[in-house]
């Protein structure tokens, strides 16, 4: 760390005095100068902002909280973590009284804010409020020069190891309800730096700070005031902003985003909004850290395929699906209501399982060393796309049987106290066509499938199988989660909305995979599988306004492992060789490492094969249960 003026490592007694100084100028925080109104806001007199402007006349030093500018550790802690591309949390890391007034001007009635929003090809969208230029100027530019002072810069250049000697943007936020930003990295910044500005927030309002990388339950960060999220260039993590809900009742999200740049210009310049490569980024810089992301994203491309069945008899003016008399599953026409689509006559075969409709070409590519290669990447917790993965007929018949005006769906919403929340509509009721499309889910359940798909991941898929429809509507959006669930193995997703624009959201994010790939756009007849584990973390970005009249629709569900083959074992079966390599103990669910835990293992007579299966189990417990903290990140 560089040593400036001798404040980044001072004697003890500096220290000491620090905290003193900060106690003796605390201001109470009701304040005169600020009057709350009836709406929580703060209605301020002429001279609140030159007041608070008189005050900071120097860098970010003398605004700090003693505690964390004065103490080595600290500060020790802050660099170790910047420089290997981890989340920096810091609690209250400013001096009270100065966030306070900052806070307070903020939401005063008296700004004026405007509504940003942008889409585009990449998925990564936003939308929030920020101030007009000319408030922001009047009244803030105090606030800007502190972040961007010579002494500022020196610090975060210090701390990150990055010259941060260049550009500094800093953004006042206000994130309103449905506004949110879609996960993304900032590959032309030395250093991010978020400061919260939130008041009596709840976690049911959301409004998260989601740090992709991590295990999903301390990636989802609850609003905090007067807290920072640091991260440096190195971090391969995407960030994102969860949408705050209409239930926040007039409570707001503020925060001040502040961004460092090099002196020189970045020669992989761009938008803030591009994912760019990793390798890419350090190819002219520094080497970069030593934990990055080990997930992979394996997309395999496919042409489209149509069936041999006999597609003779079309009735071009049928407006619904049906059920023929015999049970087999028909459709007339594959028209939607826009009229975008052919007309076929289609058949779904009795006791169909996937492999009667799969590609062709799939079968294909997996004689070739493909089908290794998905087992491989499936047993590292990666991601497998499958482009065109069905016959082009069967697709369409399915999708017809969904997107049809007979259909009524159930809206599902969830949440839960640690920010996951889910927006979405449910299985439909498909009225005349319900038979047709329980028909085709079908496949999925069936036991010829459950087998080719528990070849695939290498796990146990015994258990039931559930697929179900989902459709997202504008607003919808799915957080973090990873499904380990009970008896999940796999999850699949099997997307079935045509014509959708990436620039509309609905993406599936795998956040543990490199940025640059972990955007999965919705797209016609793509199939997306990955094993369930604690790091399969996965969201779906909220869908824009901008979609209105189009269908994000998909088939989607889980595969199992039965409880019986779980609980069949005993302390008698040789279980130090059943799971005693990494492989073998990846078969084990979240419901089956509860399981092991339960077993009487001291009553294994053999003192050295109880040993053996209490390492066994206590590995199990350790790969499989809730890490303690997350290697991604830092608090301080």
């Amino acid at each position: 760390l560089l040593l400036m003026d001798n404040r980044l490592f001072p004697t003890t007694s500096v220290v000491a005095t620090g905290v003193e100084a900060a106690a003796a100028d605390a201001v109470d925080v009701n304040d005169s100068q600020f009057v709350e109104n009836d709406d929580g806001d703060y209605d301020s007199h002429d001279d609140a902002a030159a007041a608070a402007a008189e005050e900071v006349d120097d860098g970010i030093w003398d605004y700090l909280d003693p505690r964390v500018a004065y103490d080595e550790d600290t500060m020790q802690h802050i660099k170790s973590g910047l420089s290997d591309g981890m989340l920096v949390k810091l609690k209250y890391p400013f001096q009270l009284d100065f966030a306070e007034r900052v806070s307070r001007l903020v939401r005063s009635s008296d700004r004026q804010w405007e509504l940003i929003e942008h889409y585009n090809a990449n998925g990564t969208n936003h939308r929030y409020h920020v101030l007009t230029a000319e408030d922001d100027a009047a009244t803030f530019g105090f606030l800007h020069d502190m972040f961007a002072h010579p002494e500022t810069r020196a610090l975060m250049s210090a701390l990150s190891g990055y010259d941060c000697q260049g550009e500094v943007a800093s953004t006042i936020k206000w994130y309103q309800p449905d506004d949110y930003t879609n996960p993304f990295n900032n590959p032309d910044d030395s250093v991010t730096m978020i400061w919260d500005l939130t008041t009596r927030w709840g976690n049911r309002f959301g409004g998260y700070f989601i740090w992709s990388d991590a295990w999903v339950r301390y990636g989802i960060i609850a609003s905090r005031f007067n807290s920072v999220s640091m991260f440096s260039a190195n971090s391969p993590s995407l960030h994102s902003i969860s949408p705050v809900q209409s239930r926040s009742n007039g409570h707001k999200r503020f925060l001040v985003s502040i961004t460092y740049a090099s002196l020189e210009q970045n020669p992989h310049r761009s938008t803030p909004t591009v994912l760019q490569s990793v390798e890419e980024r350090f190819e002219t810089e520094r080497n970069p850290p030593a934990k990055l992301p080990r997930r992979e994203v394996h997309t395999i491309q496919l042409d489209p395929t149509s069936s041999e069945l006999d597609q003779e008899d079309e009735c071009a003016n049928a407006d619904l699906l049906h059920d023929g008399a015999d049970g087999t599953a028909t459709t007339a026409t594959t028209a939607n209501t826009t009229n975008n689509s052919t007309s076929t006559d289609f058949q779904v075969k009795q006791n169909a399982s996937v492999l009667d409709y799969l590609n062709p070409q799939l079968f294909e590519y997996m004689k070739e060393s493909g089908k290794e290669k998905i087992q491989q990447v499936l047993a590292s917790d990666g991601l497998v796309i499958i482009r065109n993965a069905f016959q082009k007929d069967f697709a369409d018949f399915v999708w017809s049987t969904m997107n049809n005006k007979t259909c009524q769906w159930d809206a599902a919403q969830v949440q839960n106290p640690t920010g996951f929340r889910s927006d979405k509509s449910w299985d439909p009721d498909c009225g005349p066509n319900a038979h047709s499309f329980n028909q085709s889910k079908s496949i999925f359940q069936h036991p010829d499938t459950k087998k080719f798909v528990g070849e695939l991941v290498q796990r146990n898929t015994d258990g039931e199988a559930i697929a179900r429809g989902s459709k997202f509507k504008i607003n919808d959006y799915t957080g973090p989660h990873n499904d380990s669930l009970d008896y999940r193995v796999l999850t699949f997703l099997w997307y079935l909305c045509k014509d959708w624009n990436p620039e509309w959201g609905g993406a599936l994010v795998y956040g543990s995979a490199l940025p640059e790939k972990a955007y999965v756009h919705a797209s016609y007849n793509t199939m997306a599988l990955f094993s369930v584990g604690l790091y399969s973390s996965h969201l779906v970005t909220t869908i824009s306004p901008h979609s209105a009249g189009n269908q994000r629709m998909a088939i989607g569900g889980w595969y199992t492992s039965s409880i019986e083959s779980i609980t069949a074992k005993t302390i008698d079966d040789p279980l130090e060789d059943l799971y005693a390599t990494r492989v073998q103990r990846r078969n084990i669910t979240a419901f089956g490492a509860e399981y092991l835990k339960s077993l009487p293992i001291g009553a294994i007579k053999n003192k050295d094969r109880r040993q053996k299966i209490f390492d066994i189990v206590q590995l199990v417990q350790a790969e499989n249960e809730r890490p303690k903290g997350d290697p991604t990140m830092i608090t301080l």
